[in-house]
């Protein structure tokens, strides 16, 4: 039985991770599976930082700190990854930040909104933002102990490459704090 070309770019293209035939039916089904199947690495603060370097640490169990501007305003970038923390699977050349998590904020941000925005690059944070290179998620904390995990979409981002996150709280008089992990997915090819 003959396949048409369309028959083709549904089943009998390479099925191969990002390695395998770009934009084919099977590829994007293989994709999807990969991320909803894949390990998670949870991200903390690298407990050696050297800027730009080492920020974050998979399984470090040290927090990740973001302080919000005064008057609904976005505080500084947090560095969070640097060019040596990722991959951390060592044949690994993508990833992306999956989730994350925030067990702790200041008492006055409790219940309140939180806008966060990670943005991602080669040199700084502000001219990542400035190329377009960032997402943002609302998470909206608690702070009797109750913490659930915040999903964040984000493209695949090359190994190697910097990360950083700044926030800020809707309706707060002054600078609010929050304590965050984050957890990521990595990609073969």
């Amino acid at each position: 039985m003959a396949y048409s070309a369309e028959t083709a770019k549904i089943d009998s293209l390479a099925v191969n991770g990002l390695l395998g035939v770009n934009n084919s039916l099977a590829y994007k089904v293989h994709e999807i599976e990969k991320h909803f199947h894949s390990r998670e690495v949870w991200f903390g603060r690298h407990t050696s930082i050297s800027a730009g370097v080492n920020e974050g640490e998979a399984w470090s169990v040290v927090q990740f700190e973001s302080t919000s501007g005064a008057s609904s305003t976005f505080g500084a970038w947090v560095p969070l990854l640097g060019t040596s923390d990722t991959p951390f699977q060592a044949t690994y050349a993508k990833f992306d930040p999956h989730r994350i998590i925030i067990p702790d904020v200041h008492s006055d941000a409790s219940k309140k909104g939180h806008l966060v925005q990670l943005c991602w690059g080669s040199t700084d944070a502000a001219t990542a933002f400035g190329d377009g290179d960032y997402t943002g998620f609302w998470a909206l904390p608690e702070r009797d102990g109750k913490a659930s995990p915040v999903d964040v979409h984000c493209p695949r981002i090359a190994a190697g490459t910097k990360m950083w996150l700044r926030h800020l709280v809707i309706d707060n008089a002054g600078t609010l704090s929050m304590e965050f992990y984050f957890g990521l997915h990595e990609y073969a090819g």
